[in-house]
């Protein structure tokens, strides 16, 4: 069994030697023809290796490309973005102007009889008054006085919480502190008035102590809007250039009431006025010292504020404009403020220097002070303390008697120059007389006809008839305004009292 097994395997063996022997060149050729597919295929794949690497290359130049594109792209939105929230806050910085100024406009006031009949004769029978009549020479002071008046009587009767309060104006330069050391004494944090390093006070302000925060703003007619809180932190000086025209000419003052301290307040209504001296590129700023002085004439009293961080005493100027106002009857009190950017040493030297200042110019004043509107102290001060003289203004006052006092100065204006020049003409006239007396003793004819032509001429010229006529119509006049005044002031009591 074993041979026969052997046997088969040496058949097959040779049966293998023979197919090899036969076949050899065919498996040759099919091997070759294998490796000649195989370099084909291994070229392929070569050269689609080196299309993927150049396309690799190409892609991640088209995805730099894009990416740069991408960054562009982003780059441009933001700057549209910002293109975008810019025209947006324009639109709604024109919006505001336009509420504002349409809402000034269309504002309905309160009807008060003795209001209307007081413009009426204001700008009726006392102007055609005052466009006949020669002998004053401050016509236009008188008539700003009476302006003045009229603005008064509007405040009162559109603001009556004013009525009885003593008026404290907070003057000097701008960036001085007058709106910082109003601020010192609000009681809540929910309203403030501007502040910066640029001229902020764009509208003269009264401020007077209330249970609640309001505000409001006054039309040239003296009518009254509401204004919100938030609005009213935009109108700084900025805002009033961007009208491209003087918004004091149609919305001239503002008030605020909020809590105050009583101890000091209860009595008083502060004006925060624009400093007198503005930047010289502000556009309208130029009226800013003729605003300051109008409102500054108003006060019962004048706290004058003076910056130490950017002087060492008060300035010429200042000490220039506090002589041009008229501050009979008017107390002054001057303020260092920002003291505590000052050491003590210096500040004692300060005050003394202020004082000798004020004496040099023969600016009376009672007292100054060394206080910071910052840390709310008052460091030190001279003749009386800031807080004392608060104390001492926080009393009613008869206001419609100061009114009517005002009043009365114009027409004196008036009734002394047209006594003056009737006074002038008597004189003249007893001249004339005396000169036709000595004529008569050097042997004048009498009977010179020319010479007495041009006498008689001179005489008649200086007739002053017309001039008692006016002195009448004076006194007519005056009278129409005090009985409207009185009536004014009956209507704001009887409200009072309902």
């Amino acid at each position: 069994m074993k041979n026969e097994i052997v046997d088969e395997i040496f058949l097959k063996l040779a049966q293998v030697a023979k197919f090899v022997r036969f076949n050899r060149q065919e498996i040759k050729k099919e091997i070759e023809k294998l490796l000649h597919n195989l370099d084909k295929h291994v070229d392929f794949l070569n050269e689609a290796n080196g299309k993927l690497k150049k396309e690799n290359i190409t892609s991640k130049k088209i995805i730099a490309d894009k990416e740069e594109e991408f960054s562009k792209i982003i780059i441009e939105n933001k700057n549209l973005s910002k293109t975008i929230n810019k025209v947006e806050r324009n639109l709604l910085r024109i919006q505001d102007k336009y509420d504002l100024v349409s809402n000034l406009l269309d504002v309905k006031g309160v009807v008060n009889d003795g209001l209307k009949k007081f413009k009426g004769i204001l700008y009726g029978e006392f102007l055609e008054f005052a466009n006949k009549e020669s002998s004053l020479a401050e016509e236009a002071e008188a008539i700003l006085k009476l302006q003045g008046v009229e603005k008064e009587l509007e405040l009162i009767v559109n603001f009556p919480s004013v009525h009885s309060k003593s008026i404290i104006a907070i003057g000097g330069g701008f960036s001085s502190g007058k709106s910082a050391f109003i601020n010192s004494f609000f009681e809540q944090n929910s309203i403030e008035l501007p502040i910066g390093i640029e001229p902020v006070t764009a509208i003269p302000t009264y401020v007077i102590s209330g249970s609640q925060s309001v505000i409001r703003g006054f039309s040239q007619n003296g009518n009254a809007i509401d204004i919100d809180k938030e609005f009213y932190k935009k109108l700084s000086h900025e805002f009033v250039k961007s009208f491209k025209f003087n918004l004091k000419n149609i919305m001239p003052f503002m008030t605020i009431s909020t809590p105050l301290s009583n101890e000091y307040f209860e009595n008083i209504c502060l004006i925060d006025t624009p400093g007198y001296n503005p930047a010289a590129s502000d556009r309208f700023t130029s009226e800013d010292k003729k605003t300051a002085f109008e409102f500054l004439e108003q006060a019962n009293a004048l706290i004058w504020m003076i910056g130490l961080d950017s002087n060492g005493t008060i300035p010429e100027s200042d000490l220039k404009f506090i002589n041009e106002l008229n501050l009979f009857g008017k107390k002054l009190f001057i303020v260092a403020n920002k003291s505590d950017l000052r050491a003590e040493n210096d500040l004692k030297k300060i005050v003394k220097e202020i004082k000798e200042s004020l004496n040099d110019y023969d600016i009376e004043h009672h007292g100054i002070s060394a206080f910071s509107a910052n840390t709310k102290q008052e460091y030190l001060y001279s003749d009386k303390s800031l807080f004392d003289f608060l104390k001492q203004e926080n009393n009613p006052v008869m206001i419609q008697e100061t009114i009517l006092d005002k009043v009365d100065v114009v027409f004196k204006m008036y009734n002394n120059a047209i006594k003056t020049d009737i006074k002038d003409i008597k004189k003249y006239k007893a001249n004339i007389n005396s000169l036709e007396l000595d004529l008569l003793e050097t042997g004048y004819d009498n009977d010179n006809s020319k010479l007495n032509n041009r006498l008689n001429k001179m005489k008649k010229s200086m007739d002053p008839t017309e001039l008692n006529k006016q002195l009448q119509e004076l006194a007519l006049i005056k009278n129409k305004f005090i009985i409207i005044i009185n009536e004014i002031f009956d209507e704001l009591t009887n409200k009072v009292e309902v």
